[in-house]
């Protein structure tokens, strides 16, 4: 019998062995883009030195350079998200950014038509980056989360279980490759492996929900209420026409005059010369390294333009 349960609790402990390496193993191998552990690091910073946010989707996350926006007064980060949506962000903004960061006085928010109409990432998808007190407060706390959802995420074995096979190329996702070599607070650019057409005209089906706007306009006034200044911005798309987003656009021009934030659409005819060119994409929504810097002394610019944005982007 005692060699029976001694055969058990040297099995029980070597299990436990392999559970421990294999989580360890996977925390630091898998295929996940490597900017999102970076971002959320820069999101639980309570010492940082950046007053200056932008988020958004994957459309951001590859196209705004922050370095090229900073002034004398302002440093930016690029907090966008692959998937990033107005829900997601509600919940990052509330439960975990405002009561780990220090204040953002001005904000980005790159709403393009992805980030508003659909509901890709899920919040507690990123508690493997959460702080082990942040984490059990939001366990046991009396919120709505799926709890579930939060523990698989929480455990690297049980989130990357079904995806070991990607955990030795890192730096990759399907047919693109993130350059970590290109990191700029939290902006990395996103390259093709292979050809990839984008001959063809962009076609958006989605339309704009009546929750998925009191979504982003809660998001909206949230931030809204600390004090920060805001700016919209649509950033440009290969192949988009005016009629395909003209409901999107309608929607975020009249909420600009509502709420006295300036909006930017860089899917205008006037940056079709410059910007919309096959050289600057490397597919229909995300731009190349080439572009983004393009993109991003085009948006500086911008902001300097308007009066508005004067008052918060003295030159250098």
């Amino acid at each position: 019998m005692k060699k029976f349960i001694k055969n058990i609790a040297w099995m029980t402990s070597f299990l436990i062995l392999v559970f421990l390496a294999l989580n360890i193993f996977l925390s630091k191998h898998n295929d996940e883009p490597p900017h999102y552990r970076l971002q959320y690091q820069e999101s639980l910073n309570k010492n940082s030195i950046y007053n200056g946010a932008i988020i958004g989707n994957s459309n951001a996350t590859h196209s705004i350079r922050p370095s090229k926006l900073d002034t004398l007064d302002i440093r930016f980060y690029n907090f966008a998200l692959n998937g990033g949506t107005q829900n997601f962000y509600s919940d990052w903004y509330n439960d975990l950014f405002v009561i780990n960061h220090p204040k953002i006085d001005y904000w980005i928010i790159s709403a393009d038509h992805y980030f508003i109409t659909r509901n890709e990432r899920n919040f507690t998808s990123d508690s493997e980056y959460f702080p082990v007190k942040h984490f059990w407060s939001l366990l046991i706390g009396d919120n709505e989360y799926d709890k579930k959802n939060l523990i698989a995420n929480k455990i690297p074995l049980l989130k990357y279980r079904s995806r070991v096979k990607g955990s030795l190329n890192k730096n990759t996702q399907g047919k693109y490759k993130f350059l970590i070599e290109d990191f700029d607070r939290g902006y990395i650019s996103l390259e093709k492996k292979n050809n990839i057409d984008i001959s063809g005209p962009k076609i958006i089906k989605e339309k704009i929900s009546i929750e998925a706007k009191e979504h982003f306009i809660k998001l909206i006034n949230r931030i809204s209420e600390h004090g920060s200044k805001l700016v919209f911005v649509i950033p440009p798309e290969y192949n988009l026409s005016e009629e395909q987003y003209k409901d999107h656009k309608k929607f975020l021009t009249k909420l600009s005059l509502e709420k006295n934030i300036p909006l930017y659409d860089f899917n205008e005819k006037k940056y079709h010369e410059i910007l919309h060119r096959r050289e600057n994409f490397t597919d229909l929504i995300h731009l190349n390294k080439k572009g983004s810097l393009l993109f991003s002394n085009l948006l500086r610019e911008k902001l300097y333009q308007n009066e508005y944005t004067t008052m918060i982007y003295n030159k250098n």
